[in-house]
């Protein structure tokens, strides 16, 4: 509960952590939040404690590009939550979860933005309903064959698709999806002619909804 409402107050403020900000912020930024590839909430949740835990220092959190207000603001929107969370009787459990489960958490949350990549290299992901998804520059999740996002906006349209931008990203394991929603996977078989190969193939798909 703690660290979903902490994931909570995140989403609250675009800015908390500074955009293009040098190599050497980028640098420092590894070495003290760590090097996080899973979610990018992770990242942020560290930027987040650290600011915290040094009283929202300006100096610390210009080093490693977090934006100071944001954190204070970041920092209410938590006690929100959690007060939120304890008049609904849940837990308020001092230990942190497992990123795994932290993960899986946000699939449940956001299965309805499910997307797995197409193209490596420019960061392409195929969405449900048609969509096609770009990674946001600053994500640090890449190329990993499922992800969920907990931000999509719309950054083009055509007749054939429609083309959205993913922030927020955090990587997705196919057996979550197998054990929590069973019922929304499908096999599907199709026969196709090549007409470049001059012959009859069979293709099979495995669908969860329409993706």
């Amino acid at each position: 509960v703690r660290d979903i409402a902490l994931i909570a107050a995140l989403t609250q403020e675009r800015n908390l952590l500074l955009r293009r900000q040098g190599a050497q912020v980028d640098q420092d930024r590894e070495r003290h939040l760590g090097d996080q590839h899973d979610s990018d909430f992770f990242l942020l949740m560290e930027a987040w404690k650290d600011a915290a835990d040094h009283t929202y220092d300006l100096d610390r959190c210009k080093r490693l590009g977090i934006h100071a207000g944001s954190a204070r603001q970041v920092g209410r929107a938590f006690a929100y939550f959690l007060r939120l969370a304890e008049s609904e009787g849940l837990p308020l459990e001092q230990k942190p979860a497992a990123p795994e489960q932290i993960r899986r958490c946000l699939m449940m949350g956001f299965s309805d933005q499910l997307a797995h990549c197409i193209d490596a290299g420019t960061g392409r992901y195929a969405l449900v309903h048609g969509r096609t998804g770009i990674l946001d520059r600053e994500s640090a999740v890449r190329g990993r064959p499922l992800i969920t996002a907990a931000e999509v906006h719309e950054i083009g349209h055509s007749r054939m698709e429609s083309t959205v931008r993913l922030n927020w990203i955090t990587a997705v394991d196919e057996s979550w999806l197998q054990e929590d929603f069973p019922d929304d996977f499908q096999d599907r078989t199709e026969t196709i002619w090549d007409e470049t190969g001059k012959r009859v193939t069979v293709r099979r798909q495995r669908l969860f909804r329409d993706l």
